[in-house]
């Protein structure tokens, strides 16, 4: 299920666009898990938590983002953002995290070798060292089409400090089980979408 196809560049040594112009790093480790939740209409929010972790100097920095799609709101949503951990601190308990500041300014997500990027359209910060934004639906869900495909994946989180942008790349892959779990969802919120334009329509 497809509900948009961008039209690919040609771009070189499988770099998304924006990667570009981007410092491309390897995380150490990459977690993540689909987020599926229900509604009485059925299927309503599909979507992704991802956490990379990567090696800057003598800190251990935590890059995550939030991916969500919403059949009730008929809207794409990011929250993403960094943070850090001196090295020397690592056996110290409690962790203490230590967010980026000030907060990100962007977000983009796409996989390699896509010409064109997701991007966050508006932004604000709900949380320190975090931001909130809107991306267009149909990108959204394309992206989360990229997850359940294993489809090798590149993001950045922006900061006006970074001189130059980090750009994250990966190919870990969510686990099978968890791919056919968030396909379901996807194709359900379909339905659960089809069913609101309709209702839409009739009143």
């Amino acid at each position: 299920m497809h509900f948009v196809r961008w039209c690919a560049l040609a771009v070189p040594l499988c770099l998304s666009a924006p990667a570009l112009s981007a410092m491309l790093v390897t995380p150490r480790q990459v977690s993540m898990h689909p987020i599926i939740e229900r509604a009485e209409a059925g299927f309503d929010v599909c979507g992704i938590k991802l956490t990379a972790t990567v090696m800057v100097g003598e800190n251990l920095e935590r890059h995550e983002f939030l991916l969500l799609t919403s059949a009730s709101t008929l809207r794409g949503s990011v929250k993403a953002g960094r943070n850090s951990l001196p090295v020397s601190q690592l056996n110290v308990r409690p962790i203490q995290l230590q967010p980026k500041l000030p907060g990100p300014t962007g977000f983009w997500l796409a996989a390699a070798g896509q010409g064109k990027a997701m991007r966050t359209q508006t932004t604000q910060s709900d949380e320190p060292g975090y931001l909130t934004g809107a991306v267009p639906l149909p990108a959204a869900i394309e992206q989360l089409e990229h997850f359940v495909a294993g489809k090798k994946m590149q993001f950045g989180i922006e900061y006006a400090a970074d001189q130059p942008q980090y750009a994250i790349s990966f190919s870990d892959k969510l686990p099978l089980p968890a791919r056919t779990d968030l396909l379901a969802c996807l194709q359900g919120q379909l339905e659960t979408m089809r069913e609101k334009h309709t209702d839409m329509l009739q009143q």
